[in-house]
């Protein structure tokens, strides 16, 4: 059984809190168990880790010479 970490811990209680249950540290396997309306539930928690843009997968703006757009008509005259 390892200690649950911050993020985890956090997490676990915000559920709980969600819930208006109360929880206790599980068996890893389940990081923990909230009790909600008297039926044990197991909850396993997962973290992800953020995925920046970094310099390499950045996309370069540029802009569109292929369109071009014009508001003038031609002007009739009778």
């Amino acid at each position: 059984m390892r200690d649950l970490k911050k993020q985890e811990r956090i997490a676990i209680e915000a559920v709980a809190r969600w819930f208006s249950a109360t929880w206790e540290k599980g068996s890893d396997p389940p990081d923990a168990y909230i009790v909600v309306a008297g039926k044990r539930v197991a909850v396993d928690i997962t973290t992800l880790k953020r995925r920046g843009t970094g310099q390499g997968n950045a996309a370069k703006p540029r802009l569109r010479f292929d369109k071009v757009a014009t508001m003038a008509r031609p002007c009739r005259t009778a």
